[in-house]
């Protein structure tokens, strides 16, 4: 691979990672409501999921998801279930939340904040698992590596050029994405009612793009 085609290659990566969709949700969740260090973290659970997937394109697992559509139809309908939950994790804290007296809601409480080892936990696991849950990657990588891969199979330099690619764009684009929205959530007094609503908007979205999903799948 020379360098066009490398440059072309980390192009194409940059733009799948930066189109907005639910992984962009949940790492500015998880960073908004947990911290700098539980986005970063969620950054890297979701490029090493984004990895598995180019890793196992490369040695046949789209060519199983056309083989047996229902197994790619299956793993959609998990990722929206997951959406789902997540959806309704947030609703139900944030009526929690507003249900306190207001004397007892801190600044952290109504942020719905969750600092330390559970809040870094959650941001793994679901950052991971919404790339683990989404098969379009599969036909995704397919379609890129297709350019790069030669018919007679590919060698294990062009599978680690392929993949650290992958997962290096993936994790740079959303460390920068925890880095701004850190950094403007540090600049902005957010009151108590303001983060709950806010909590019941990404709620909101979770549950449109689920809709989206199965509607447009």
């Amino acid at each position: 691979m020379n360098l066009i085609e490398w440059v072309t290659l980390a192009a194409v990566c940059f733009m799948g990672a930066a189109t907005p969709g639910p992984s962009l949700a949940i790492i500015v969740n998880h960073t908004l409501k947990s911290g700098k260090v539980a986005g970063q973290i969620a950054a890297f659970t979701h490029a090493f999921a984004i990895v598995f997937y180019a890793i196992a394109t490369i040695y046949g697992l789209a060519s199983l998801f056309e083989l047996y559509p229902n197994v790619a139809k299956i793993v959609t309908y998990l990722g929206v279930a997951y959406l789902l939950y997540l959806a309704f994790k947030l609703f139900k804290s944030s009526f929690n939340r507003e249900a306190k007296p207001s004397a007892s809601l801190d600044a952290k409480e109504a942020g719905l904040i969750t600092h330390g080892s559970k809040g870094y936990s959650n941001a793994a696991m679901d950052a991971f698992m919404i790339a683990f849950l989404n098969p379009k990657l599969a036909f995704f990588f397919v379609a890129l590596f297709s350019q790069f891969i030669p018919v007679d199979g590919t060698s294990i330099e062009m599978t680690l050029i392929l993949t650290s690619t992958v997962f290096f764009i993936d994790f740079i684009w959303y460390l920068l994405v925890v880095a701004i929205v850190s950094h403007g959530q540090s600049k902005l007094n957010v009151s108590p009612n303001m983060g709950i609503w806010f909590a019941r908007l990404q709620a909101a979205i979770f549950v449109a793009i689920s809709i989206n999903t199965i509607l447009w799948r």
